[in-house]
C-alpha cells in the first residue's frame, strides 16, 4: 500500500500533464478549425494562381502543399514549383502569397497554439500549487488549534496566562 501511495505521488506530474492535454482539447479543436479555414482560403487562391502545376493544380493538392508549408517542410521546393506554374504577369505575387501564408499560418497560428497549451499548463500548475498551500494551511490550523486547546487546559483560572503554579500542577 505504501508503495502504491509513493507511486501515485511520483506520477502526479504525469497526471497533471494529462489533465492539461484534456483541458486543451476544446481549444485545439477550435484551432484546427481555424487552421482548416485559413488553409482552405489560401488553397483556393493558390489553385487559381498556380493551376498549371502538379503540386498546386487541384484544391486537394494545394491544401496538402499548404499543410507542408505550414510545417515549413520543403518550402523552397514549393516556392520554386509555384514560380514555374505562375504566369509572368503574376510572378511578383508569389512571394507575397508565400510570406502572407507563412506569417499567418506558421508563425501566428503555431505561436497561438503553443500559447494556449502553455496557458492551460500554467493554470493547472497554479491550481495544484494552490491546493498544496490550502492543505498546508489546514494542517497548520489544526496544529494551532491543538496547541491553543492545550494551553487553555493549562490555564486553570481562565485569565489567558499560564502561571508557574498552573504549570506545576499540570506536570
Amino acid at each position: 500500500l505504501t508503495r502504491l501511495i509513493r507511486l501515485v505521488r511520483f506520477l502526479r506530474p504525469l497526471f497533471l500533464l494529462l489533465q492539461c492535454m484534456l483541458d486543451s482539447i476544446r481549444m485545439l479543436v477550435w484551432f484546427g478549425m481555424l487552421l482548416a479555414t485559413i488553409v482552405y482560403f489560401f488553397a483556393v487562391v493558390a489553385t487559381s494562381l498556380f493551376n498549371s502545376s502538379e503540386v498546386w493544380g487541384s484544391l486537394s493538392a494545394s491544401m496538402f502543399s499548404l499543410f507542408k508549408l505550414f510545417t515549413l517542410e520543403d518550402w523552397p521546393e514549393l516556392y520554386e514549383e509555384a514560380l514555374k506554374a505562375t504566369p509572368d504577369r503574376w510572378k511578383g505575387l508569389v512571394w507575397v502569397f508565400f510570406l502572407a501564408y507563412i506569417f499567418i499560418a506558421s508563425i501566428i497560428l503555431q505561436n497561438l497554439m503553443m500559447g494556449v497549451c502553455l496557458e492551460h499548463v500554467l493554470t493547472v500548475a497554479r491550481s495544484y500549487e494552490a491546493d498544496k498551500v490550502t492543505k498546508r494551511e489546514n494542517k497548520y490550523a489544526a496544529h494551532y488549534k491543538a496547541v491553543r486547546n492545550a494551553i487553555s487546559m493549562l490555564d486553570l483560572d481562565g485569565n489567558g496566562y499560564i502561571s508557574l503554579t498552573e504549570l506545576c500542577s499540570a506536570l
